[in-house]
């Protein structure tokens, strides 16, 4: 069955704004009973375009009755949104008519909607389904949040919800460094979704391989053991989602979902804050960190102001080239810092028994078109008085 959100759910976002002299730290985390989720709340970027592109990253699950979805956010009024969805999807004709039907979409199929500032749209689809592909184009910025109710990876496995918020393609990265999840030895699943026709994707996981993938907003899907680092590229912009595998007796901790930041994107300072638990939930805390070797120096990488007594692990291209390196290490329950002098990025986590989260410490996009003017015509006379 397919499921959508109804017009007594339109009016259900919120703003976080500060007054612009100091910036914001935002996670989303869900609690619930046996079950937790978390993801970075990213700023909205006006870019220098007329056309927004997000592509849904999910999962299957192991049963049938949970939803693999994405959530839309409306930022500005009057945002044009035009759905392309990658299943059956059942989509209100008219978001702004109370007494709307709904209207299944399929495949090869699109259905144009408008949705005003904090208006919201959720549609989804279990009975195992996976709703990764799924392509969302606007005229505005959106917050497009995607992930699954409870979702398992491989779909075989013990359940757990996920969800990250997607940024536009024009934000996508094409050179990544992958660092293992640490306090979880059942490996993790590398998602990698792609933007543009005709990608050519090439990564060394101590073996290298190479994968050509044909069309946007396809994946490729491997596994990595639990001490294995990656080196990944690809020739057009991708996303790249790194799921901890779903052990099969819930012993050491469930699924959970990151997108790994592009090296274009990282950065010199983070501020972050691992999840307060309950007294009851025993969450064991982690964070990893990946360097590109151009700004290694392990005496100018700094965590909560000291520098970090850890054996770092390289990361070698597929010509065995050192292009970086890793480590991860369990920390406290607190407010951390990460500080260097080069750029680094920050993957923060945590596992216990039937418990995962994950989150980004943060990114730092840098996107073609994304400071500038945009000039509302081609051509302008300007008199000499002016």
């Amino acid at each position: 069955s397919v499921q959508t959100s109804d017009y007594n759910y339109r009016e259900k976002g919120i703003c976080i704004s500060t007054n612009g002299s100091e910036p914001l730290f935002i996670i989303y985390y869900f609690y619930s009973g046996d079950a937790t989720s978390s993801y970075l709340a990213l700023p909205y970027q006006q870019l220098l375009t007329d056309e927004y592109n997000y592509l849904v990253l999910s999962s299957k699950s192991s049963d049938d009755k949970y939803w693999s979805g994405f959530l839309l956010v409306g930022i500005m009024n009057n945002t044009t949104v035009t759905i392309y969805p990658s299943i059956v999807l059942n989509i209100p004709q008219d978001t702004q008519n109370k007494s709307s039907i709904n209207i299944l979409v399929k495949p090869g199929e699109n259905h144009t909607i408008i949705l005003h500032r904090k208006q919201t749209l959720y549609l989804g689809k279990n009975i195992s389904s996976d709703i990764t592909g799924t392509r969302i184009v606007s005229d505005k910025p959106l917050t497009v949040i995607s992930g699954h109710e409870a979702g398992s990876v491989p779909s075989d496995g013990t359940l757990e919800p996920m969800a990250q918020q997607i940024p536009p393609t024009q934000l996508w990265g094409d050179t990544f460094l992958i660092v293992p999840f640490a306090g979880h030895d059942e490996g993790q699943y590398i998602k990698i979704l792609t933007s543009k026709d005709n990608t050519q994707v090439t990564y060394n996981c101590m073996n290298y391989n190479s994968v050509h993938i044909q069309n946007a907003g396809k994946v490729h899907q491997f596994f990595v053991p639990s001490d294995t680092y990656c080196y990944l590229e690809a020739n057009n912009s991708v996303l790249v989602g790194q799921f901890a595998a779903s052990p099969s007796d819930n012993t050491d901790g469930d699924t959970t979902m990151v997108l790994v930041a592009s090296l274009d994107q990282y950065s010199k300072s983070f501020l972050f804050s691992t999840l307060n638990g309950t007294s009851q939930d025993h969450l064991n805390h982690y964070i990893s960190i990946s360097v590109p070797s151009e700004y290694f120096n392990p005496d100018n990488i700094l965590y909560d102001g000291e520098i970090i007594d850890i054996e770092w692990t390289a990361i070698y291209d597929g010509g065995n080239n050192t292009i970086g390196y890793g480590c991860s290490f369990e920390v406290s329950q607190a407010i951390h810092t990460v500080d260097s002098k080069g750029r680094l990025f920050v993957m923060v986590y945590g596992f216990r028994v039937q418990r995962a989260y994950a989150y980004a410490a943060g990114y730092m996009f840098s996107p073609e078109g994304a400071l500038g003017l945009k000039f509302s015509s081609d051509i302008y006379t300007i008199s000499e008085e002016d």
